[in-house]
């Protein structure tokens, strides 16, 4: 397993399976080593409002001590009605801020645990098995 991002003491059940897909996704990449901040975003290129497909994610990773945290995953949806898609968050995680989002309404974290383990299940599902995103890392 990869030890370069922080696996334990998070307000939320993180899985070591997702950060080992995590930090799989940052191995090799020529990062900018004075920037205490990864951003991963997982776009699906075929994504439309119709006939729908998944939905764009990032997750955003922060320099702490000498391992990376995760500090938001934030997964979107269009909400716009034309063909050009308009992307607004649909679920927040805020590890550091300890809340959730979800369309635009605020919750502390601990009613979170349960959609949290459902997203990041099929998150990983749609990611490793489906393999619909095209990933960034930056």
């Amino acid at each position: 397993m990869h030890d370069f991002i922080e696996t334990t003491g998070y307000p939320l059940p993180v899985t070591p399976q997702f950060i080992e897909h995590l930090a799989n996704a940052v191995d090799g990449q020529h990062l900018d080593t004075t920037n205490p901040f990864i951003t991963l975003s997982f776009t699906d290129p075929d994504y439309a409002k119709k006939p729908g497909g998944f939905h764009p994610t990032e997750v955003v990773l922060k320099k702490h001590d000498m391992k990376w945290r995760i500090v938001t995953i934030m997964d979107y949806c269009n909400v716009s009605q034309c063909r050009y898609p308009k992307w607004a968050p649909d679920l927040e995680f805020n590890f550091e801020l300890k809340q959730y989002h979800n369309i635009g309404q605020e919750f502390d974290l601990p009613k979170a645990q349960e959609i949290y383990q459902l997203w990041e299940k099929n998150f990983i599902y749609f990611w490793q098995d489906c393999q619909p995103y095209q990933v960034a890392v930056y």
